[in-house]
């Protein structure tokens, strides 16, 4: 989990392999070389269970693929975010700065046609960042939760109404 770049760090590096490098950033796998190692030797034996981006993007929807991967994952995002598309964009409406990225709605819109659980918050007239750190924290701490119970869910919400479905007002 992560906010606004650390999001964005997030949601690329789980759904980014060698292999969708080299369709994606070929030019940038040939010069930095594999997505998979980091020049170490420490063990990289996990598994990913779900991903909390806080007004975070994407680089692409269709990595999202239950034939691939598709991940749980809770979004939360400011309608008024002007660095981030409320669906599909350009960061900061720049063109130059290509390709497009995907944030906020679809993202969750992706998953929920992958039938992958996605929670997504919108706050209306929150820029960036949109919510509260406790906010965020109580309901990602809930969402990953019901993903180790085996009880993911899905739904999209507005403002402060808590997602979880044990809300009890503390964890």
């Amino acid at each position: 989990a992560g906010s606004s770049a650390g999001a964005s760090l997030a949601l690329n590096s789980a759904y980014t392999n060698d292999s969708i490098a080299s369709i994606y950033f070929p030019r940038e796998k040939k010069l930095l070389g594999s997505v998979d190692s980091s020049g170490n030797n420490l063990p990289n034996n996990y598994s990913i269970k779900g991903i909390g981006a806080m007004w975070g993007s994407l680089f692409s929807d269709k990595v999202i693929d239950t034939n691939y991967h598709a991940y749980p994952t809770i979004l939360f995002k400011g309608d008024e975010d002007s660095g981030l598309p409320d669906s599909v964009g350009y960061f900061y409406g720049c063109t130059n700065y290509a390709p497009p990225i995907y944030a906020g709605v679809g993202i969750y819109s992706r998953l929920i046609l992958q039938k992958t659980a996605s929670v997504f918050y919108e706050l209306p007239g929150a820029n960036h960042p949109a919510y509260d750190d406790d906010f965020c924290m109580q309901n990602i701490a809930c969402f990953f939760r019901n993903i180790m119970l085996g009880k993911p869910y899905s739904g999209r919400y507005t403002y402060y109404t808590p997602s979880c479905p044990q809300f009890s007002g503390e964890f």
